[in-house]
Protein backbone atom coordinates (compact mmCIF):
# COMPACT_ATOMS: atom_id res chain seq x y z
CA UNK A 1 0.00 0.00 0.00
CA UNK A 2 1.15 2.87 -0.84
CA UNK A 3 1.96 5.64 1.52
CA UNK A 4 -0.78 8.89 1.11
CA UNK A 5 0.86 11.49 -1.16
CA UNK A 6 1.38 15.15 -0.24
CA UNK A 7 -2.24 16.89 0.40
CA UNK A 8 -3.93 13.44 -0.35
CA UNK A 9 -5.41 10.50 0.83
CA UNK A 10 -5.43 6.83 0.60
CA UNK A 11 -9.35 5.69 0.44
CA UNK A 12 -10.76 2.26 1.19
CA UNK A 13 -13.93 1.26 -1.72
CA UNK A 14 -16.59 0.86 -0.36
CA UNK A 15 -18.74 2.06 -3.09
CA UNK A 16 -18.05 1.95 -7.03
CA UNK A 17 -20.45 3.26 -9.84
CA UNK A 18 -20.98 2.54 -13.42
CA UNK A 19 -21.38 4.95 -15.63
CA UNK A 20 -21.60 5.40 -19.23
CA UNK A 21 -18.32 6.66 -19.97
CA UNK A 22 -17.52 3.29 -18.40
CA UNK A 23 -19.35 1.65 -21.04
CA UNK A 24 -18.27 3.57 -24.11
CA UNK A 25 -14.86 2.75 -22.63
CA UNK A 26 -15.36 -1.01 -22.79
CA UNK A 27 -16.69 -0.69 -26.40
CA UNK A 28 -13.64 1.42 -27.16
CA UNK A 29 -15.45 4.19 -28.74
CA UNK A 30 -12.83 6.59 -26.24
CA UNK A 31 -9.10 5.97 -26.10
CA UNK A 32 -7.82 4.37 -22.95
CA UNK A 33 -5.44 3.84 -21.45
CA UNK A 34 -4.08 1.21 -19.19
CA UNK A 35 -5.73 2.14 -16.42
CA UNK A 36 -8.04 1.21 -13.74
CA UNK A 37 -11.53 2.07 -14.02
CA UNK A 38 -14.09 3.78 -12.11
CA UNK A 39 -14.55 7.85 -11.85
CA UNK A 40 -17.55 7.29 -9.31
CA UNK A 41 -16.91 6.11 -5.53
CA UNK A 42 -17.13 6.49 -2.33
CA UNK A 43 -14.99 5.43 0.74
CA UNK A 44 -13.78 5.71 4.18
CA UNK A 45 -10.63 7.46 4.64
CA UNK A 46 -7.73 5.07 5.74
CA UNK A 47 -4.94 7.34 5.37
CA UNK A 48 -4.27 11.02 5.27
CA UNK A 49 -1.03 12.77 4.61
CA UNK A 50 -0.45 14.88 7.26
CA UNK A 51 -0.84 18.11 5.38
CA UNK A 52 -4.62 17.28 4.30
CA UNK A 53 -6.95 18.10 7.49
CA UNK A 54 -9.95 19.53 5.84
CA UNK A 55 -11.99 18.33 2.77
CA UNK A 56 -13.45 21.17 0.20
CA UNK A 57 -15.63 22.75 2.04
CA UNK A 58 -13.62 23.03 4.89
CA UNK A 59 -14.99 20.57 6.76
CA UNK A 60 -12.14 18.85 9.26
CA UNK A 61 -11.63 14.95 8.23
CA UNK A 62 -9.70 12.05 9.50
CA UNK A 63 -8.88 8.88 9.09
CA UNK A 64 -12.43 6.63 9.46
CA UNK A 65 -14.41 9.66 7.70
CA UNK A 66 -16.82 8.64 4.50
CA UNK A 67 -16.14 10.38 1.46
CA UNK A 68 -16.86 10.97 -1.99
CA UNK A 69 -14.22 12.87 -4.20
CA UNK A 70 -14.56 14.71 -7.85
CA UNK A 71 -13.28 12.08 -10.81
CA UNK A 72 -10.79 14.94 -11.92
CA UNK A 73 -8.03 17.36 -11.33
CA UNK A 74 -7.37 20.45 -13.27
CA UNK A 75 -3.91 21.82 -13.59
CA UNK A 76 -5.24 25.51 -12.98
CA UNK A 77 -2.71 27.02 -14.84
CA UNK A 78 -3.85 26.22 -19.08
CA UNK A 79 -5.95 28.79 -20.88
CA UNK A 80 -9.13 26.87 -19.85
CA UNK A 81 -8.56 26.92 -16.11
CA UNK A 82 -6.63 30.44 -16.32
CA UNK A 83 -8.74 32.25 -18.67
CA UNK A 84 -12.16 31.07 -19.43
CA UNK A 85 -12.49 29.29 -15.63
CA UNK A 86 -13.46 26.28 -17.31
CA UNK A 87 -11.30 23.94 -15.32
CA UNK A 88 -13.47 20.88 -16.83
CA UNK A 89 -12.14 21.91 -19.92
CA UNK A 90 -8.63 21.80 -19.14
CA UNK A 91 -5.92 20.94 -21.59
CA UNK A 92 -4.03 18.65 -19.34
CA UNK A 93 -7.00 17.34 -17.04
CA UNK A 94 -6.15 14.40 -15.17
CA UNK A 95 -9.22 11.81 -14.33
CA UNK A 96 -9.21 8.93 -11.77
CA UNK A 97 -10.55 5.94 -13.49
CA UNK A 98 -10.39 6.88 -17.25
CA UNK A 99 -6.80 8.54 -18.46
CA UNK A 100 -5.19 7.44 -14.97
CA UNK A 101 -2.23 5.49 -16.94
CA UNK A 102 -0.71 2.92 -14.41
CA UNK A 103 2.46 2.73 -16.19
CA UNK A 104 3.37 6.35 -15.93
CA UNK A 105 0.98 7.38 -12.87
CA UNK A 106 0.05 5.75 -9.08
CA UNK A 107 -2.03 2.89 -10.34
CA UNK A 108 -4.28 3.11 -7.88
CA UNK A 109 -6.29 5.81 -9.56
CA UNK A 110 -9.59 4.18 -10.20
CA UNK A 111 -12.71 3.21 -7.93
CA UNK A 112 -12.77 -0.52 -9.39
CA UNK A 113 -10.57 -1.78 -6.79
CA UNK A 114 -10.26 -1.93 -2.90
CA UNK A 115 -8.54 1.05 -2.62
CA UNK A 116 -7.89 4.34 -4.34
CA UNK A 117 -4.63 6.97 -3.66
CA UNK A 118 -6.52 10.19 -4.16
CA UNK A 119 -3.47 12.88 -5.33
CA UNK A 120 -3.04 16.43 -4.47
CA UNK A 121 -5.91 18.79 -5.73
CA UNK A 122 -8.75 16.45 -6.05
CA UNK A 123 -12.40 17.88 -4.69
CA UNK A 124 -12.70 15.64 -1.72
CA UNK A 125 -16.04 16.18 0.08
CA UNK A 126 -17.06 14.36 3.61
CA UNK A 127 -20.35 12.68 3.70
CA UNK A 128 -22.00 13.72 6.52
CA UNK A 129 -23.92 11.00 9.10
CA UNK A 130 -26.86 9.51 8.11
CA UNK A 131 -26.82 9.86 4.32
CA UNK A 132 -27.55 6.79 2.53
CA UNK A 133 -24.64 5.96 0.72
CA UNK A 134 -25.89 4.19 -2.06
CA UNK A 135 -28.22 7.48 -2.63
CA UNK A 136 -25.09 9.14 -2.26
CA UNK A 137 -23.73 7.33 -5.12
CA UNK A 138 -26.35 7.67 -7.36
CA UNK A 139 -25.07 11.29 -7.67
CA UNK A 140 -21.57 10.92 -8.16
CA UNK A 141 -21.30 11.88 -11.43
CA UNK A 142 -24.83 12.53 -12.47
CA UNK A 143 -24.94 15.34 -9.60
CA UNK A 144 -21.53 17.35 -10.51
CA UNK A 145 -22.82 17.04 -14.59
CA UNK A 146 -25.74 18.74 -13.57
CA UNK A 147 -24.61 21.52 -10.96
CA UNK A 148 -22.04 22.13 -14.11
CA UNK A 149 -25.16 23.11 -15.91
CA UNK A 150 -26.82 24.86 -13.84
CA UNK A 151 -24.01 27.24 -13.42
CA UNK A 152 -23.68 28.15 -16.42
CA UNK A 153 -27.69 28.61 -16.44
CA UNK A 154 -29.52 28.58 -13.67
CA UNK A 155 -33.03 27.81 -13.04
CA UNK A 156 -35.19 30.62 -12.41
CA UNK A 157 -37.66 31.11 -10.05
CA UNK A 158 -41.27 29.98 -11.60
CA UNK A 159 -39.84 29.01 -14.86
CA UNK A 160 -41.49 25.94 -16.86
CA UNK A 161 -38.53 23.78 -17.28
CA UNK A 162 -38.77 20.77 -19.74
CA UNK A 163 -36.06 17.64 -18.81
CA UNK A 164 -35.50 14.69 -21.55
CA UNK A 165 -34.17 11.80 -20.19
CA UNK A 166 -35.07 9.89 -17.10
CA UNK A 167 -31.82 8.18 -16.46
CA UNK A 168 -29.53 9.36 -13.67
CA UNK A 169 -28.49 12.66 -15.23
CA UNK A 170 -32.10 13.61 -16.22
CA UNK A 171 -33.65 12.89 -12.84
CA UNK A 172 -30.86 14.63 -11.25
CA UNK A 173 -31.30 17.47 -13.39
CA UNK A 174 -35.03 17.45 -12.64
CA UNK A 175 -34.44 17.18 -8.75
CA UNK A 176 -32.25 19.97 -8.61
CA UNK A 177 -34.35 22.36 -11.52
CA UNK A 178 -37.43 21.47 -8.96
CA UNK A 179 -35.44 22.60 -5.88
CA UNK A 180 -33.99 25.74 -7.67
CA UNK A 181 -37.61 27.00 -8.14
CA UNK A 182 -38.95 25.63 -11.52
CA UNK A 183 -42.82 26.34 -11.12
CA UNK A 184 -43.63 23.44 -13.74
CA UNK A 185 -41.09 20.35 -14.26
CA UNK A 186 -42.28 18.10 -17.54
CA UNK A 187 -39.91 15.33 -17.33
CA UNK A 188 -40.30 13.19 -21.22
CA UNK A 189 -38.70 9.86 -21.14
CA UNK A 190 -39.34 6.24 -20.44
CA UNK A 191 -39.25 3.94 -18.75
CA UNK A 192 -42.58 4.13 -17.51
CA UNK A 193 -41.58 2.94 -13.92
CA UNK A 194 -38.48 5.62 -14.07
CA UNK A 195 -40.88 8.24 -14.63
CA UNK A 196 -43.59 6.84 -12.44
CA UNK A 197 -40.87 7.41 -9.18
CA UNK A 198 -39.45 10.26 -10.36
CA UNK A 199 -43.74 11.66 -10.01
CA UNK A 200 -43.73 9.82 -6.38
CA UNK A 201 -40.79 11.45 -5.33
CA UNK A 202 -42.29 15.15 -6.39
CA UNK A 203 -39.11 16.04 -9.02
CA UNK A 204 -41.68 16.11 -11.88
CA UNK A 205 -44.81 17.39 -12.23
CA UNK A 206 -46.01 15.84 -15.37
CA UNK A 207 -44.24 13.15 -16.76
CA UNK A 208 -44.68 12.25 -20.54
CA UNK A 209 -43.61 8.69 -21.31
CA UNK A 210 -42.56 8.47 -25.51
CA UNK A 211 -41.78 4.59 -25.42
CA UNK A 212 -42.93 3.26 -28.47
CA UNK A 213 -45.51 6.55 -29.59
CA UNK A 214 -45.53 8.62 -32.65
CA UNK A 215 -42.79 11.61 -32.12
CA UNK A 216 -45.22 13.88 -33.46
CA UNK A 217 -47.58 12.95 -31.13
CA UNK A 218 -45.48 13.09 -28.18
CA UNK A 219 -44.24 16.60 -28.64
CA UNK A 220 -47.48 17.92 -29.07
CA UNK A 221 -48.51 16.46 -26.16
CA UNK A 222 -45.70 18.07 -24.13
CA UNK A 223 -45.89 21.45 -25.65
CA UNK A 224 -49.29 21.07 -24.39
CA UNK A 225 -48.32 21.24 -20.80
CA UNK A 226 -46.15 24.29 -21.29
CA UNK A 227 -47.78 27.86 -20.67
CA UNK A 228 -49.85 28.90 -23.46
CA UNK A 229 -48.76 25.88 -25.65
CA UNK A 230 -45.83 28.08 -26.32
CA UNK A 231 -42.51 26.19 -25.22
CA UNK A 232 -40.69 25.94 -21.88
CA UNK A 233 -38.05 28.22 -20.71
CA UNK A 234 -35.65 26.11 -20.37
CA UNK A 235 -35.07 22.91 -22.14
CA UNK A 236 -32.53 20.00 -20.72
CA UNK A 237 -31.59 17.09 -23.06
CA UNK A 238 -30.06 14.34 -21.21
CA UNK A 239 -30.51 11.27 -23.37
CA UNK A 240 -27.44 11.46 -25.55
CA UNK A 241 -29.86 10.65 -28.47
CA UNK A 242 -29.05 12.52 -31.92
CA UNK A 243 -32.92 13.28 -32.34
CA UNK A 244 -33.19 14.93 -29.45
CA UNK A 245 -31.22 17.46 -29.74
CA UNK A 246 -32.99 19.16 -32.67
CA UNK A 247 -36.60 18.34 -30.77
CA UNK A 248 -35.57 20.20 -27.39
CA UNK A 249 -34.53 22.96 -29.72
CA UNK A 250 -38.63 23.12 -30.76
CA UNK A 251 -40.07 22.43 -27.17
CA UNK A 252 -38.12 25.77 -26.11
CA UNK A 253 -40.25 29.12 -26.15
CA UNK A 254 -39.20 31.62 -28.04
CA UNK A 255 -36.08 33.26 -26.09
CA UNK A 256 -36.01 30.64 -24.30
CA UNK A 257 -32.82 28.13 -24.06
CA UNK A 258 -32.15 24.54 -24.98
CA UNK A 259 -29.17 22.80 -22.86
CA UNK A 260 -27.35 19.95 -24.12
CA UNK A 261 -26.10 17.72 -21.28
CA UNK A 262 -25.54 14.57 -23.59
CA UNK A 263 -22.88 13.25 -25.74
CA UNK A 264 -23.91 11.14 -28.84
CA UNK A 265 -20.69 8.55 -30.25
Amino acid sequence: MPAPPLNGAIIEILYGGICGTDLHLQKGRLPIPPVVLGHEGLGRINRLHPSLNTDAKGTQIKSGDIVMWASSISCGHCEACSIEREPTLCDHRKIYGVNRNTATDEPLSGAWADFICLQSGTTIVKIPEGIDKILAMALACAGPTMVHAFQRRPVQLGETVIVQGAGPVGLAAAAMAKLAGARQLILVGAPASRLQLASECGIADVCVDIFGRPIDAALSEIMSYTPNFKGADLVIECTGAPDAVSQGVNLARRGGLSSRRSVHR
